[in-house]
């Protein structure tokens, strides 16, 4: 089968186009947090998950050119596969619309930080990290590839579970029981599951 972003550029220009699409919206996220300036720690996280998205980035688009494990690789594949990180983007952008000024892309507490449980936030703790991860196994569907899917969502998981770990651990110093009261029963990633 013939990884039709790969090898066809109208294929190509789609999927590159959705991505850019999704890194200006990330972009536009931004600059809300830009103004504020909150006082900022420094937050090894950032760099974990950077460099494991790179990774998965990497590996998958590796796998696709060696053509490993494919499934699909047709207009199908892309079809599906950007409606699943359509529906990951806008899970993602739900979630940090969802917490306005308390959205940072470094852990950081803000002068009345409060637990937020509106929106997508009452079904879990880290749904703008559930919302890329959607993404991401739609980006690997749309590559289609089964190696590239596992790339980018299993190499991207490492760095996010140890974000969500800093996360918490920073979330339940500054406004214990609230947070232990809401990480109580609502689950981190997967409704009803985990």
């Amino acid at each position: 089968m013939n990884p039709l972003v790969i090898h066809t550029a109208a294929a190509r220009d789609v999927f590159v186009g959705f991505i850019g699409l999704w890194v200006a919206i990330e972009l536009i996220s931004q600059i809300p947090i830009l103004r504020q300036r909150v006082g900022r720690t420094f937050d090894p996280t950032r760099l974990v998950v950077a460099i494991s998205l790179f990774g998965g980035f990497v590996l998958a688009v590796r796998a696709v050119g060696d053509r490993f494990w494919m499934f699909g690789g047709g207009w199908p594949s892309i079809g599906v596969g950007l409606g699943i990180a359509s529906a990951g983007a806008v899970l993602r952008t739900w979630a940090i619309v969802t917490l306005g000024r308390f959205f940072t892309y470094d852990v950081t507490i803000q002068p009345g930080h409060r637990v937020v449980t509106a929106g997508p936030y009452r079904w879990v703790r880290h749904p703008s990290y559930a919302g890329g991860l959607v993404g991401l196994l739609g980006l690997g569907v749309a590559l289609g590839s089964a190696a590239a899917v596992l790339a980018l969502v299993l190499v991207p998981l490492i760095g996010v579970l140890i974000r969500i770990q800093y996360e918490e651990r920073t979330l339940r110093r500054a406004l214990g029981a609230d947070y232990d009261a809401y990480a109580a029963h609502t689950p981190r990633l997967i409704p009803g599951i985990w």
